[in-house]
């Protein structure tokens, strides 16, 4: 336990004191690489990258009810909680808009099995993704995320549960063997890093509301690569109906530690 508070607090006082977190590789051990093998470094000679800021990416994805809450549900959530990273910490933020930040599954096939394809895929070593509905990935979906995960991108998955319904949590846990096969989602242990690796949150994320499933998260390559908290941190980041006012600060926290241990590991 001392070992995990001491890197904790080198880190934090890292991240709080230095001039950005650089995305092209120092902290962030899990560059992705588009040509070739999966990289270490994060070399590339692409033109619109921005190697020292962090993009918040949401991912775009197909429901089976469109008219429930879809994948680019309250955009402006995703705002706020910028604005807070920025005051709690000197990570230098992308300004880019909410629809540039955007990425599609779509996409991440083009950009990895497509040639020639050229890409901004290293903007988007984090990816987003938050809805309601349930969704089914196809084989060539499941494959693309899989490739993305397997050359070092993260993926938050976040459900904006309807109080007791939870059937988007429940896609992410049954269709993970499309994203990579033989795997399987588990429950992440308070002694995590990621509860650890900023602010302490020794209960995990806090339950704003739905079903108390717990956080889970799929390990690949010894890191957490896939985190998934099934009780609306989103909207309890900034939204101000009284339930989720009482939670504002912790959801706040847990979303600033995901984002630190994603570019930290």
């Amino acid at each position: 336990m001392l070992k995990l508070h001491t890197r904790r607090t080198f880190l934090k006082r890292g991240i709080e004191s230095v001039a950005g977190l650089t995305m092209a590789g120092n902290l962030a051990s899990g560059a992705l690489s588009v040509n070739g093998q999966p990289s270490r470094n994060g070399n590339s000679s692409l033109e619109d990258i921005e190697p020292d800021a962090f993009c918040f990416s949401r991912l775009r994805y197909t429901t089976i009810e469109p008219t429930r809450k879809p994948w680019n549900h309250l955009p402006e959530y995703d705002d706020a909680f910028l604005k807070f990273l920025k005051k709690v910490t000197n990570v230098k933020v992308s300004e880019k808009s909410f629809n540039e930040r955007v990425i599609g599954i779509e996409d991440l096939h083009r950009i990895f099995f497509e040639t020639n394809s050229r890409s901004k895929i290293f903007l988007h070593p984090f990816l987003f993704m938050t809805g309601q509905s349930r969704f089914v990935l196809s084989r060539k979906q499941g494959a693309a995320l899989g490739e993305y995960i397997k050359r070092g991108g993260f993926l938050w998955a976040d459900d904006c549960v309807d109080r007791n319904m939870s059937p988007f949590s429940h896609c992410v846990i049954r269709q993970i063997d499309k994203i990579l096969p033989n795997t399987r989602m588990e429950r992440v242990p308070p002694s995590h890093e990621i509860y650890h690796c900023f602010y302490d949150i020794p209960d995990g994320s806090p339950y704003c509301w739905g079903e108390r499933l717990g956080d889970h998260g799929l390990f690949y390559d010894n890191r957490l690569a896939i985190f998934l908290t099934p009780n609306d941190v989103h909207c309890g980041m900034a939204r101000d109906a009284p339930r989720f006012i009482p939670y504002r600060e912790a959801c706040l926290k847990i979303a600033a530690n995901v984002v630190i241990y994603a570019l930290t590991h």
